[in-house]
């Protein structure tokens, strides 16, 4: 992966980190199968930035 493919991906999890911690209330409407999918997307995202970096 280039650069741009891990800026793009801190970008991503730049914005999902800062929906999902800028108004905690709208977590109270999701379901658990939702969340679970938004924490799934967070963490494979997570994952391949951190393969990319080491």
């Amino acid at each position: 992966m280039t650069t741009v493919d891990v800026s793009k991906y801190q970008e991503h999890i730049r914005c999902l980190n800062e929906a999902l911690t800028s108004n905690l209330s709208l977590l109270d409407g999701l379901s658990a199968e939702k969340l679970r999918a938004i924490i799934e997307v967070y963490e494979n995202l997570l994952k391949k930035v951190l393969d990319i970096e080491d």
